[in-house]
């Protein structure tokens, strides 16, 4: 079984990634803009923050 990943996780995490980086390209996403940079994580998922505390992804 599974689990969710942790942030304590990063490390094995960015070293599978940096490993697996030829075959995962086709997946990652991309900038829309060219050349333009990349936004950061909490930048694009900051606004949905309080929502998210509020209504949970998966109610019980």
């Amino acid at each position: 079984m599974l689990r969710p990943i942790r942030y304590r996780d990063r490390k094995e995490w960015t070293e599978v990634r940096s490993r697996n980086s030829e075959w995962l390209a086709p997946w990652e996403a991309s900038n829309p803009a060219p050349g333009g940079a990349s936004p950061t994580t909490a930048r694009w998922c900051g606004p949905s923050r309080p929502r998210l505390r509020r209504e949970p992804l998966c109610p019980s």
